[in-house]
């Protein structure tokens, strides 16, 4: 991913999924952490966004953590993360 492509906010959040997946001790960073680093961010979009659409923010962050605190983690100072957002390719072909 080329985040200097990106706005600053949302350079913000791909950084804030980062800290959220090290936190939980995932192996990956998947689009929960990256949904719950946008609906915490301070002055974003998605929150109104949500709000719009009858969607508490605060429940929806309730439950994307307990969908994450669900999640097998990773034990040990060497774990490398990655980015579990990546379209996966057909090879059969």
């Amino acid at each position: 991913m080329q985040q200097d492509r990106l706005t600053i906010k949302s350079q913000e959040a791909v950084q804030k999924a980062q800290r959220l997946a090290e936190e939980y001790r995932h192996s990956e960073i998947t689009p929960e952490h990256l949904a719950l680093a946008l609906v915490e961010q301070e002055e974003g979009v998605v929150r109104p966004l949500l709000s719009r659409l009858g969607v508490r923010p605060e429940q929806f962050a309730a439950r994307v953590k307990d969908v994450l605190g669900r999640r097998p983690t990773v034990e040990g100072a060497a774990v490398e993360l990655h980015a579990g957002l990546q379209r996966q390719r057909d090879h059969s072909a």
